[in-house]
């Protein structure tokens, strides 16, 4: 139940997460160790410290940020973010633009502060921020009564559940890397030839890891970034990637643990990880999920999969390279348009839907073609007719493909959003082994066609087990995908070419 609170000189709402919307996002872009995938490189080759990128990466992160204002209903943001991350930090201090905007962000509710064990949120941070910056904040906690969440209100069940959620299941994460298909990683990261040398490398980390728990400690993302990714131990906060030779593959395994780090709180709070549209999905992960390793007993957990990651597919879509140069005072005026309200409503209705994924996906896409066209009317005034175009004109296709025995069954989400069924061989009953393995792969593809079937850019396999009931294991799955997508693509084209035959022969007769 949400309580007012008076602490530390200011009111607050004090909120837990069954209390935060289901369409409620964490965005993973705004942690201040983000790098896009694209900079990663430049950043190595030219061993650069993080702060020599600071524009060009705080126009991506502030694109992220506006997107998730766009795309979710409530944003949950650590509130150490709101301190060391320059583009919240630009929001709303003393003199800036947007700082009332940002009081009626949070003060709506939109903006959830997360406090890790903080009573309040304006408890003094025990970390260093800038005077200036800080007494920026303490105003704004003084003129707002904004929401805050935490695991629990309950201090010592607080710190059991961080210990839980976020440090163990961290370190259960980085003791495990190599636990997956030694190809699982190296296809990930377009290194296949590298196979063998990188599941060493993860091997070593898991390694430190098994010998780190002493008195009671466990590893953390600042060690870990010490021993395998910064150039040496004074380079971690202004982050210098170590060179290759130095450390090998560094940079994979920064993203995997920033992934991880990252989408922990998401999980904590049972909601979604935003994760930033240039880098690794959510999806990565589901290697270790529950629900993954025991598909050998349910492929029902095949299709919780699909659910669970559905909305992180189709939000990563609704994106445009524009959106940093998008004021917030629009972005808040958008949200109380109808089309808006009507695109909540549909992305609600897919999170919650029970198995009717393709029309909730087409409804969902076509309410954000109403709020692109609220956009439109908004700028007019603006005279920023670039930004009108939200959507890109390239977008990825994204596909789920399951193997059996010569068989393949993909869904996949085309650049309309409208997910369907294709099947990879020819369909013509059962698979011809009954004892082959249950082959679970992320593919990407470019959309360079019309049925969305272009060239491979991204294959990884994230899931190889068994089908205890064979044949009739696998029948039953492929029932419960047409069940969710309707009938598959290439069976539609056969329909039609049958029924077009029909109809040329039933002319010739008459």
């Amino acid at each position: 139940m949400k309580t007012k609170e008076k602490r530390d000189g200011i009111e607050f709402t004090a909120i837990t997460s069954d209390e935060l919307s289901p369409l409620t996002g964490v965005a993973a872009s705004l942690d201040n160790q983000w790098i896009p995938q694209r900079l990663l490189d430049e950043l190595v080759s030219k061993q650069k410290p993080l702060s020599a990128i600071r524009a060009t990466r705080e126009k991506l992160v502030r694109a992220e940020f506006v997107r998730s204002l766009i795309n979710c209903e409530q944003v949950v943001v650590n509130r150490a973010y709101f301190h060391n991350n320059p583009v919240l930090a630009s929001c709303y201090q003393l003199g800036s633009g947007e700082r009332e905007t940002m009081k009626a962000l949070l003060n709506e509710e939109v903006l959830v502060p997360y406090l890790y064990n903080e009573d309040s949120p304006a408890q003094r941070p025990g970390y260093a921020v800038d005077p200036a910056l800080l007494d920026a904040w303490l105003g704004l906690c003084g003129d707002t009564c904004m929401p805050c969440v935490r695991l629990s209100w309950d201090g010592d069940a607080n710190k059991r559940l961080i210990r839980t959620h976020l440090q163990e299941r961290f370190h259960a994460f980085a003791q495990t890397l190599n636990v997956p298909d030694p190809s699982f990683w190296a296809n990930a990261f377009l290194i296949p030839h590298l196979e063998r040398e990188f599941a060493n490398r993860l091997t070593q980390v898991a390694q430190h890891c098994v010998n780190a728990p002493r008195n009671n400690k466990l590893t953390d993302r600042q060690k870990l970034y010490e021993e395998f990714v910064a150039a040496d131990k004074n380079s971690v906060l202004d982050l210098v990637i170590a060179s290759e030779s130095k450390k090998p593959f560094a940079c994979q395994i920064k993203q995997l643990l920033d992934l991880r780090y990252n989408c922990n709180l998401s999980d904590a709070l049972q909601c979604h990880a935003l994760t930033g549209r240039d880098s690794i999905p959510r999806v990565f992960l589901q290697e270790w999920e529950p629900r993954v390793q025991k598909v050998a007993a349910d492929t029902d957990a095949i299709l919780s999969i699909l659910k669970a990651v559905h909305f992180d597919l189709v939000q990563r879509v609704l994106y445009s390279t524009e959106l940093d140069r998008l004021p917030l005072r629009i972005v808040r005026a958008l949200r109380a348009t109808e089309p808006w309200r009507d695109y909540r409503k549909a992305g609600i209705s897919l999170l919650e839907s029970s198995g009717e994924w393709t029309s909730n996906a087409e409804e969902l896409f076509q309410r954000y073609v109403g709020v692109t066209g609220a956009l439109h009317d908004l700028l007019e005034d603006e005279k920023v007719d670039d930004l009108l175009t939200i959507a890109e004109k390239a977008k990825p296709v994204v596909e789920f493909a399951f193997d059996f025995a010569g068989v393949t069954a993909s869904v996949l989400w085309p650049d309309k959003g409208v997910p369907f069924l294709y099947f990879g061989a020819k369909w013509g009953g059962r698979a011809v082994s009954n004892k082959a393995p249950f082959i679970g792969r992320i593919v990407v593809r470019a959309g360079d066609d019309r049925d969305g079937r272009g060239k491979a850019l991204l294959d990884i396999p994230f899931l190889q087990q068994r089908l205890e009931g064979g044949h009739d294991q696998w029948d039953g799955f492929v029932s419960k995908l047409k069940e969710s997508f309707g009938k598959p693509r290439d069976e539609q084209k056969t329909s039609k070419q049958h029924e077009a035959r029909i109809n040329e022969t039933e002319s010739a007769d008459g």
